[in-house]
C-alpha cells in the first residue's frame, strides 16, 4: 500500500487533497499567481469560476483549541453544513 502522510484529508466531488501543513489556502487562481511584487500561492484550486475568488478561503489548525478552522475571504462567502458564512466573519471551526 502506498501511504501518504497527511494531517486531514479534503474531498470533493471527484476531487482530493491531503493537507499536509497547518495552513493552507484555496481559491480560484492557478497554483502561483503574481500581483505586483508579491506571489500568492494558492494550495487547492477550486476551478475557474467567477463566484469564486482568488483567495476564497484559508483552513488553519488552531493548535491552542485542537481543531482546524476555516477564513473565507471570498466575496460570496461561503456554504458550511448548508449554514452560509459572510466574507470575513469569524473562523469557523471545522
Amino acid at each position: 500500500t502506498n501511504s501518504i502522510r497527511a494531517y486531514a484529508k479534503l474531498q470533493g466531488k471527484g476531487w482530493e487533497f491531503y493537507i499536509q501543513k497547518l495552513s493552507i489556502m484555496l481559491g480560484r487562481s492557478p497554483s502561483t499567481y503574481q500581483i505586483s511584487d508579491t506571489s500568492i500561492e494558492v494550495d487547492v484550486f477550486l476551478g475557474p469560476s467567477e463566484i469564486i475568488s482568488k483567495k476564497h478561503l484559508r483552513i488553519d489548525y488552531n493548535p491552542k483549541e485542537r481543531y482546524w478552522e476555516l477564513f473565507c475571504f471570498g466575496k460570496s462567502g461561503v456554504f458550511i453544513n448548508g449554514e452560509r458564512y459572510e466574507p470575513f466573519c469569524h473562523p469557523v471551526p471545522l
